[in-house]
């Protein structure tokens, strides 16, 4: 199921649509937690996007916690669920707010910049050699060496890595 990677602001409002889409269930499901007081009546058509998953992660916790399942067999298995469906709107809301970022993107994005960083170290005798060559004063030798690892050190902290495709 395809997420805007959109951050949640307070007073972003949203159709029944996202929400069905964020809650997983379908509008008629909206519409009874609606009348049942468990999210905000819309306003205009428009729901409030952090109060309805607030509100909403708030009732499938309760559930979860036993709370009115006195008509379920199986509550250890129900709780688990709906404790789980309310674990996974979490997530997706931090998501959404860029709270939290795919592992997989970060180890592209680490590599990326680790492998940056070698080719950098590993041209500065190159970029050395030219700089102290008959040089034999080593004061000399050594302030050109250091001009080279700043100069290096300020290059790669020009690097911007990239998660979410945004620099």
């Amino acid at each position: 199921m395809p997420t805007s990677k959109a951050a949640i602001a307070q007073g972003d409002e949203c159709s029944i649509e996202r929400l069905c889409e964020l809650f997983q269930v379908s509008p008629q499901r909206i519409y009874q937690l609606v009348n049942r007081g468990v999210i905000p009546r819309p306003v205009n058509r428009r729901y409030s996007l952090e109060e309805s998953v607030a509100s909403y992660v708030k009732h499938l916790r309760m559930l979860a916690t036993g709370r009115r399942l006195s008509d379920v067999d199986d509550t250890g298995s129900r709780e688990r669920l709906l404790k789980a469906k309310a674990d996974l709107l979490e997530t997706k809301v931090k998501r959404l707010r860029g709270e939290l970022v795919d592992a997989e993107e970060v180890e592209q994005a680490l590599g990326a910049t680790f492998t940056t960083v070698r080719s950098r170290l590993l041209a500065m005798p190159h970029r050395a050699a030219p700089r102290v060559v008959g040089e034999t004063d080593i004061n000399v030798i050594r302030r050109a060496l250091e001009d080279l690892v700043h100069d290096t050190l300020s290059e790669l902290s020009d690097i911007q890595v990239e998660v979410f495709g945004s620099k």
